[in-house]
């Protein structure tokens, strides 16, 4: 049978991967869109926008924004402006394409129930496409680190002391919460509530050791979908947001609160860092231990993990994959690594400021105009750099 025929013999699907945020989404998300162009052959939209030529998406999170982003928390006015041309792009796809669509938006996942349920709705409309939506859930001993290191590559500087000590009391507040963001529980009861237990497919994420394709496949089985169960994720592009080690992150903490200090432009910093990440860090081939949560703090997270995994088995909501996925084990937090039960190791943080300088270095040895004379020069950043081990993070 021919795509067409195929489309026009069952009726058209939405499907929804919603994340949540340090699922896995990126690999899968560049798997996808390595593969849009079979998937469109097959009658399988994966519509991407690309508004500018330095840009390249492998998700829909921009057309999100365009969309619906007065809904999305952290969404300005302005920036669901900027990004208007890529929510009308995603419109008229769903609008003219006649067969399934597949959309991959984290945002998504910070919408209230009432707000997903509309965004929803409105895009199926067009075609009146049945609904599906994905949520990928991983343990959080494993998420919780994940998430923390973002917040460092954002820009704050918080040690993961605090960070943990936040989460376990709920302190922090606004669209940045991660008891919030990582409350699974509601977050799969609020999916529920928006189009029907019927409509929600659950997907863990597996625990380390198994085979490294088992998370796509598992999510293409939840997509119910032929065509991308059919793709072969080797064969795409699966570079997804690699860790850091645990003296990149002290070093990259050390960094932000510096260049907080310093008052330094936000935009010129977070290109800082972007490329420090990229071309200082990621190359190193020796890298020291990475990021793991500290053991004890199993004691107070396994007992939120068991709530989570019963409350969301007791909705009905089918799984693929398996509910202990969603607890933590001591494995995921092997003695000593990291030293985040204590101290960097010296040594591996003297590596990671030296890799960072002579990135540095490189990059300020590159032939530039000269710059204009500043009216005031700042005090001088690698002093506090390296001096800043305890001070309060910068918000």
């Amino acid at each position: 049978m021919t795509a067409a025929a195929s489309i026009a013999s069952a009726p058209p699907r939405l499907v929804v991967h919603i994340g949540p945020m340090k699922t896995g989404s990126t690999s899968l998300q560049r798997t996808l869109a390595a593969h849009a162009d079979a998937l469109a052959a097959a009658g399988v939209s994966y519509p991407l926008h690309e508004d500018s030529v330095t840009w390249h998406p492998h998700n829909q999170q921009r057309a999100v924004y365009g969309m619906f982003g007065s809904v999305v928390p952290w969404v300005t006015p302005q920036r669901q402006h900027h990004y208007r041309a890529a929510g009308a792009h995603l419109a008229q796809t769903l609008e003219q394409w006649p067969g399934d669509v597949l959309l991959s938006a984290e945002a998504f996942s910070a919408m209230t129930a009432a707000d997903l349920a509309d965004s929803l709705r409105t895009l199926a409309a067009p075609a009146q496409r049945g609904i599906t939506v994905i949520a990928v859930l991983r343990d959080l001993a494993r998420a919780l680190p994940s998430q923390w290191q973002q917040d460092l590559r954002s820009g704050r500087g918080r040690d993961l002391a605090e960070f943990l000590d936040r989460f376990r009391t709920g302190s922090d507040r606004g669209s940045g919460n991660a008891r919030t963001m990582f409350d699974y529980a509601h977050q799969v009861e609020r999916l529920i509530a928006a189009v029907g237990v019927e409509s929600v497919v659950v997907v863990t994420v597996p625990p380390p050791g198994n085979p490294p394709d088992l998370l796509w496949r598992r999510f293409a089985e939840a997509t119910g979908l032929p065509a991308v169960r059919a793709i072969d994720p080797a064969r795409g592009d699966q570079a997804a947001n690699r860790s850091l080690s645990a003296a990149e992150c002290e070093t990259l903490r050390r960094l932000n609160l510096a260049l907080h200090d310093a008052g330094a432009d936000p935009q010129r910093t977070a290109t800082l860092r972007y490329r420090i990440v990229r071309e200082a860090w990621w190359p190193r081939d020796r890298r020291d231990a990475p990021v793991a949560l500290p053991a004890a703090a199993l004691d107070w997270l396994e007992p939120i993990c068991q709530h989570a995994r019963d409350t969301i088995r007791a909705t009905g909501v089918p799984l693929i994959g398996e509910w202990d996925d969603l607890l933590p084990h001591p494995a995921h937090s092997p003695a000593g690594s990291g030293g985040l039960d204590g101290a960097v190791d010296p040594s591996a943080l003297l590596a990671a400021h030296e890799a960072a300088l002579a990135w540095l270095a490189g990059v300020w040895a590159e032939p530039v105009e000269p710059p204009a004379v500043p009216a005031a020069a700042k005090p001088g950043l690698l002093s506090r750099v390296r001096g800043r081990s305890g001070a309060a993070p910068a918000r």
